[in-house]
This record gives structure tokens, C-alpha cells and sequence, in this order.
């Protein structure tokens, strides 16, 4: 059995049902013990209530959170009160780690949608450590650029893909994140939430899932079950078909169109 040594007993000690979580998140992947000792001794675990507001379009960068629990909107407003949601983020993510990595202002708002529980480290012990931890720095890079990868994605969908196709890509990914075995598919969201993020109306939102009721698929409440594993695969697109395990066999049913995302029933 494999002792640990003080300090990371410590971390562990105090961080509770979390540390495993913690010490799992790509932020930290690769980095010593002796280094993440030294970024966790000056974090602390907060916890808030639904609809909080965390910062701030325009605000002072203090922190750097990291969801553990719950889930956290990333938004723009306007002045008319219109707002739009640019991210949804769940455990393990951070939140806007370019701020930090960058030392700017935020240039979004967050708000909690659910009651959350979030890592928070000072930003400045962040670029402390960025300075001389080049794991840490390139953990970093990595996520911001993963960060930009998915805002661009997110964009050609609302750009190019109609409200059918949004709905039918983002059931298609929970599929996935669901571990694609089950012909449920449980809503993670709120339906407004959901439509928003999609950059639609809720009513346009209602009307796609009348559509879907149509072709088979049947909606009770937050849990979708959808006709046969296959039935989303004409949502498919590039990123999510490297997910598939049919990806570039010929069972895929949208080999034609360069696209997949197949199960075989």
C-alpha cells in the first residue's frame, strides 16, 4: 500500500469527497505532488446558491473556480435585459481560465443555475506558478484552446444548422455523454435553459420536440426516449461522430454524407 506523504494527506484532509475529483482535472494532470500541494494549500471549497451571480462582465479577476458540483451559466447581457449564453459548464470544468492565464478583466458574466459547489484559487497563485510550472502553463493552453475550439463550434451551429438540427446535434451529445447505451436520454437542463444556449425561442424549442413526437420519439418531463439507438444519427457532425465506436465501419448510416454516429441496433 502506497503511503502518502503529509502534505498531500493534508490536501486531502481538507478537500474531503472532492480531492479525488480534484487532483483528477486536467488542470493538474501531470503536475507533482510537491507543486499541486503548493497551488490546493491556498484554495478553498465555497459553495452558492441557484441563480448567484459570480462576476461580472467588466469585473477585476480575483479567482480562478473550478466547477466540482452543480452547474454554471457563461453569459453576455444587454442593456434591455436580453441575454445570451455563450456556455453551459458541469463538473470539472473551470471557469474562464483565460482570464486568469491573461490577467484581464471578464469579458462575460457567470451565474450558478443550480446551487454549486466551486473550487476557487487566487489568480495570482496561478501565474505565480504558471511562471516556473510549465506542466501547469501548458494544462492551461491546452484548456483555453479547447475553450476556443467549442465556442467555434458553437457558433457554425447557430450560424448554419436549423433549430431541428441544433436540438437533434445537443440530444445526440448527451446520448454520448450518457454513455450511448440507452434509448433515454435525460435533460440536464432546464427546457429554457436549453433553448437559450441553442440560440432560440422557447416556443421554437417546444415546437421542434412536437416534431420529434412525430417521427417516434416520446418526451415525459427532462427524459427523452428516443425510438432506436440510430435515431439521432442525421444530427451527426464531424466532432461528434469521432465518438462513435461505429465511426468509419460500415455500419454507419451517414457514410454518405461524411458524417457518423451509429450504433447497430
Amino acid at each position: 500500500m502506497i503511503e502518502m506523504n503529509p502534505q498531500e494527506q493534508e490536501s486531502k484532509n481538507f478537500f474531503g469527497k472532492y480531492y479525488k475529483l480534484i487532483t483528477s482535472l486536467q488542470l493538474f494532470l501531470g503536475i507533482s505532488t510537491d507543486s499541486l500541494y503548493s497551488i490546493l494549500q491556498h484554495g478553498q471549497i465555497r459553495n452558492f446558491g441557484k441563480g448567484t451571480l459570480l462576476f461580472l462582465e467588466g469585473d477585476q479577476i480575483e479567482s480562478l473556480y473550478v466547477v466540482l458540483e452543480g452547474t454554471i451559466k457563461i453569459f453576455k447581457g444587454s442593456e434591455s435585459g436580453e441575454e445570451a449564453i455563450l456556455q453551459i459548464l458541469k463538473s470539472g470544468d473551470p471557469i474562464m481560465e483565460s482570464t486568469v492565464f491573461l490577467d484581464t478583466n471578464f469579458t462575460v458574466s457567470a451565474e450558478t443555475v443550480e446551487n454549486a459547489t466551486l473550487l476557487s484559487i487566487p489568480a495570482t497563485i496561478i501565474r505565480e506558478q504558471v511562471k516556473s510550472n510549465h506542466k501547469l502553463a501548458l494544462n492551461l493552453i491546452t484548456s483555453i484552446a479547447e475553450y476556443s475550439q467549442e465556442l467555434i463550434r458553437q457558433a457554425e451551429n447557430i450560424r448554419l444548422k436549423s433549430a431541428d438540427e441544433r436540438i437533434g446535434l445537443f440530444l445526440l451529445n448527451l446520448f454520448w455523454q450518457q454513455k450511448g447505451v440507452s434509448r433515454e436520454v435525460k435533460l440536464p437542463y432546464d427546457k429554457a435553459l436549453i433553448a437559450s444556449y441553442l440560440d432560440m425561442r422557447r416556443e421554437t424549442f417546444s415546437r421542434v420536440l412536437k416534431r420529434l413526437k412525430a417521427k417516434g420519439f416520446k418526451i415525459e418531463n427532462d427524459t427523452i426516449v428516443i425510438p432506436k439507438l440510430t435515431s439521432l444519427c442525421e444530427y451527426c457532425d464531424s466532432s461528434t461522430a469521432a465518438k462513435c465506436p461505429q465511426y468509419h465501419t460500415p455500419y454507419c448510416p451517414n457514410k454518405s454524407a461524411k458524417k457518423c454516429m451509429s450504433i447497430v441496433k
